[in-house]
């Protein structure tokens, strides 16, 4: 494939891919961690009903940010 560009600015833009997924999925494990039981209870809701709409996902989550 064609490039525009040299190896050395592919290998630092891999490099840079890399990093940015890296940080982004350190994020996003740190805020499952956080509210770990706000998902349990998402997903326990969703077994019991099956389907929730954007309203009822806000009031679990105003729910559970008002217990905490």
């Amino acid at each position: 494939q064609h490039r525009d560009y040299s190896e050395n600015t592919a290998q630092e833009i891999d490099k840079e891919v890399k990093n940015i997924v890296s940080e982004c999925y350190a994020r996003a494990r740190e805020v499952l961690k956080e509210n770990i039981n706000l998902l349990h209870k998402l997903a326990g809701t969703l077994l019991e009903k099956e389907v929730l709409d954007g309203h009822q996902i806000q009031l679990l989550i105003k729910e559970s940010t008002a217990q905490a």
